[in-house]
């Protein structure tokens, strides 16, 4: 019952049901506002002074700037009021030291009376006290002063008599400036340091972007298919047997030739040709239909033939003009490969561009088809470089898929490192590209386990060891191939030599996978475990790791040497 009456009341101390304005001036209308926060402003300094200033003499108020000070101190903070001498020469007669001034002007009290056991000194007393130990404070000063100073005058003596023994030991004034000393080596450094970095830097050219060392290099390239082209329909005109690159790098010579202005020119008959009379052949972007390219190079191939059955029966004379041919048939094969090249469209137009020139101008080819699609020259450059890199893929596993040659082996360390630089333009794209070639390789395992590793499986491994860092904890390319060479190693059904020639070639491959990631692989253990089984002469009753080694003998020792060799 008291919770409901006395408890409610007691709960509702001190609480209004409104809201009271206590804002000085707020409710005078007659007053402007300057005035009310003026009348507010005092409102606040006063309730500070009462709060604060309460038991404060000196006024410590930080609002209060009104005080004496001196020397920009405040006087409240001088203790000392005797005069500091200025310096040891001024008399102290006339002053009065501070503990005189302390005694005589402002003593007594019972601190005084402590000293003395008990008995109050006088007045007359404690002054003469202290008189007596200031003038034997000013005469200690004095005595100090004088030894000093006699001191300084017998140091100056003898520091004089040892410069009359030593005077003939000295080098005259000025000698050691006419004199020129030779500087170390470090101090050569020095100098040099400090007089570069306090020199100026020379504003050199600005780093040009990818984009624009892309365009020089196709321009370059344009100017020197045209070159080439020129050269090709000027064919009559024997004038020199270099190559395009080989002029192009050699500026030297070409000022040179420009400088001499003097050049003999001939005919097909042999007659002199006047300089003023030859047409100069220009810088020129020629268009050939297709029909008449095939025509030379029909004409083209015809006279390689002569030329090379030529060659054949001059090669046992061994002189220098072989040496001289020899040079203009490589000049006149450089000549051979464009510098410009068309995007193939499909497959089969990459297939037959590259199988038009010899295998060791395959990577030369795919250079300049690369430099000259650079996706910083046109907007759809970068989707054909992708189509590119599919292409290239297709192109290195069908090249797998044969038995491995010297040849086929090179070829295939082109397309990597080709397929290498074109990652970087659509990295994304390349992935699928990869991954979708392992889903096919997977799906050949899936259908038949057992059948043997093929070569196109470890070039494939190579490759993407080439492309993707294999050390990482998951990736969505290596970790895949990863897992396909474990289920080939496990599954694969071990027959004869050369299937386990095979499996030892993929294992090899697993191991360069992990040797930075140092990660366990069963397959590949098992794998070890049963090649070594096969090795030694082992019992009947002694099972093989996996089913994919054999059981019978005399398979399940394929490796067991039983003759001696000395």
């Amino acid at each position: 019952q008291r919770e409901k009456t006395i408890g409610v009341e007691h709960d509702r101390i001190g609480k209004v049901n409104k809201i009271i304005d206590r804002r000085i001036g707020e409710k005078n209308q007659s007053i402007t506002s300057e005035e009310k926060a003026s009348l507010r402003f005092t409102a606040e300094r006063v309730k500070h002074l009462k709060k604060g200033s309460k038991f404060n003499l000196t006024d410590d108020n930080d609002d209060y700037q009104d005080m004496l000070t001196h020397g920009g101190k405040a006087l409240t903070t001088i203790q000392k009021y005797d005069k500091t001498l200025a310096s040891d020469d001024e008399d102290d007669v006339g002053n009065i030291g501070a503990d005189v001034v302390k005694v005589a002007h402002f003593g007594g009290g019972d601190l005084d009376s402590a000293t003395n056991g008990g008995e109050k000194p006088t007045r007359k007393d404690i002054i003469a006290d202290l008189i007596a130990r200031t003038k034997q404070a000013r005469e200690n000063k004095q005595n100090a002063k004088d030894d000093m100073e006699t001191a300084t005058e017998e140091l100056d003596a003898k520091y004089l008599k040892i410069l009359d023994k030593v005077k003939n030991a000295f080098r005259p004034t000025g000698a050691t400036k006419a004199e020129k000393v030779e500087r170390d080596d470090y101090d050569k450094l020095a100098i040099s340091l400090k007089i570069d970095a306090d020199a100026r830097a020379t504003p050199a050219e600005r780093t040009k972007t990818a984009e624009e060392l892309a365009m020089e290099e196709k321009l370059h390239l344009e100017e020197l298919e045209s070159l080439r082209l020129a050269r090709m329909n000027a064919e009559k005109n024997k004038c020199g047997h270099l190559s395009v690159d080989a002029e192009d790098r050699k500026d030297g010579s070409k000022k040179k030739r420009k400088t001499d202005g003097f050049e003999v020119r001939f005919d097909s008959s042999g007659a002199l040709v006047d300089k003023d009379k030859v047409e100069r052949v220009t810088k020129k972007k020629v268009a050939i239909d297709s029909d008449d390219e095939l025509t030379d190079e029909e004409f083209e191939d015809e006279n390689e033939e002569e030329l090379d059955d030529l060659l054949e029966g001059d090669a046992e004379s061994g002189s220098k003009a072989d040496i001289d041919d020899g040079e203009e048939e490589s000049a006149r094969e450089d000549l051979e490969v464009p510098f410009v090249f068309e995007m193939p469209r499909s497959f089969k137009a990459l297939v037959g561009l590259l199988e038009k020139y010899p295998s060791h101008k395959m990577e030369v080819v795919l250079e300049r088809l690369i430099k000259c699609h650079h996706p910083g020259l046109a907007e759809g450059n970068k989707k054909l470089l992708s189509q590119l890199f599919l292409y290239l893929l297709r192109f290195f596993d069908d090249c797998s898929l044969s038995s491995p040659t010297e040849e086929s082996v090179k070829i295939l360390g082109t397309l990597t490192r080709t397929l290498y630089s074109l990652l970087k333009f659509d990295v994304e794209f390349s992935v699928r590209c990869v991954r979708a070639l392992i889903r096919q390789n997977w799906k050949k395992r899936m259908n038949s386990p057992k059948s043997p590793t093929s070569f196109s499986l470890i070039a494939l491994l190579r490759l993407i060891a080439s492309l993707f860092p294999v050390s990482d904890r998951w990736h969505p390319v290596c970790s895949p191939a990863m897992a396909l060479a474990a289920v080939t190693l496990a599954k694969c059904h071990i027959q004869n030599l050369n299937i386990l020639a095979q499996q030892i070639l993929l294992v090899t491959v697993v191991a360069d996978y992990v040797e930075e990631s140092k990660r366990f692989i069963p397959e590949a253990v098992a794998f070890c475990h049963g090649a070594l089984l096969m090795a030694v002469e082992n019992e009947e009753n002694e099972r093989a790791p996996s089913t994919a080694f054999p059981i019978s003998l005399p398979h399940r020792r394929m490796l067991y040497i039983t003759e001696g060799y000395a």
